[in-house]
């Protein structure tokens, strides 16, 4: 049975039309490369066009020329297993692959590979580096600790700076924390009201900003006061809320200062 065959005969190529996948076969001897059927539809060719290693510098973005060289290297060599990400042009558009490819356990030389269609994974990681860049760039100019919190989950999951470092807790501790465990710092008095202002966020408008004062415990178990500052910071696909955005600040001083008054 010739590998082509073994290819798109084999069970893989449910796996392939699932997860966007294809695999493919090269004979360096006879400079031949096959196809699944997975990987013509990642390229958007009609099954059983001709196609050698060449094909990456084809269709790959200038931006990936080198890389894609180094791929048609490697593939042509087939010695050494090797990984890449690839941002190709296709008839569909861009695309973002990852190539995974070894050489043969058998003996023969020939070079086994997969390649991936992680475009999405791709477009979210460039999503959020983005997110986390604008983020960074407000924050660095902000009085007090910017903290996102994640309505879905019920926890927060981000914040700038270690607030909560005069109370003896830090943030990578907090972030780590169940949404029950991150609500037992809270003092219980605080506790229901804390809960309805979050929640009230689910009909609050984008440009919206609602405050409140709340009190979490340190480790001596004391309760330190904190000003809370939020709106919306983005909403799913249907509209609704799906992270709210806070500025919190140390207002434990100003606390004290009114009580001496």
């Amino acid at each position: 049975m010739s590998p082509i065959r073994v290819l798109n005969e084999f069970p893989i190529s449910d796996v392939e039309s699932v997860v966007h996948s294809g695999s493919w076969v090269y004979d360096p001897v006879k400079h031949e490369l096959l196809w699944s059927e997975g990987m013509y539809k990642l390229f958007g060719l009609a099954n059983g066009t001709p196609v050698s290693p060449e094909i990456y510098l084809d269709h790959v973005d200038p931006r990936d020329r080198s890389k894609a060289e180094s791929v048609v290297e490697m593939i042509n060599d087939c010695s050494e297993a090797f990984k890449v990400d690839l941002k190709l042009l296709v008839q569909s558009g861009e695309k973002a692959v990852r190539i995974k490819a070894w050489p043969a356990e058998n003996g023969e030389k020939k070079m086994l590979g997969v390649d991936v269609d992680i475009t999405e994974k791709s477009r979210m990681e460039e999503e959020l580096s983005t997110r986390s860049h604008f983020i960074e760039q407000i924050t660095e100019a902000a009085p007090g600790v910017i903290a996102i919190y994640n309505v879905e989950t019920r926890t927060y999951v981000y914040f700038n700076k270690e607030i909560f470092t005069a109370i003896g807790r830090h943030v990578a501790q907090i972030t780590a924390m169940t949404p029950a465990e991150q609500r037992s710092l809270i003092c219980a008095d605080d506790l229901p009201g804390f809960e309805r202002y979050l929640e009230g966020f689910s009909n609050a408008r984008d440009n919206e900003v609602r405050e409140m004062e709340f009190r979490i415990r340190d480790r001596a178990r004391r309760w330190w006061w904190l000003n809370i500052r939020s709106k919306v910071f983005r909403r799913g696909a249907d509209g609704r809320v799906v992270e709210i955005i806070s500025s919190v600040q140390d207002y434990q001083k100003k606390k004290e200062n009114e009580e001496k008054v």
